[in-house]
């Protein structure tokens, strides 16, 4: 599976401590799934949660997890005040850093 566009998780963790590595998120783009639709013309599902534990040491691994979620596509371009469809609304991976926060 071909990925591009990988964000990182912002982990909001208390001081005591917190995580030891990092998360990554990533939908599709109009390249497709691993359903093999396109997201362009066809539906896509899901996103890919990568975890990087122990960055910088002899033991640093990446695992990757398929979570389902509702279907998406392309959107199409947007309009503004005197223009209809003027504004490129890009594609459908993520393009923004999400945040989760830790007890």
């Amino acid at each position: 599976m071909l990925v591009d566009t990988v964000q990182p998780v912002e982990a909001q963790a208390p001081t005591y401590g917190g995580p030891s590595g990092g998360l990554f998120i990533n939908s599709f783009n109009i390249n497709g799934d691993p359903f093999g639709d396109n997201c362009f013309s066809t539906a896509c599902v899901g996103l890919a949660i990568w975890a990087l534990a122990n960055p910088g040491t002899s033991s640093t691994s990446l695992s990757f997890a398929f979570v389902s979620t509702l279907s998406y596509i392309l959107a199409p371009n947007a309009d503004e005040p005197g223009c209809a469809q003027c504004i490129e609304t890009l594609d459908t991976r993520i393009s923004g850093t999400p945040l989760t926060i830790t007890a």
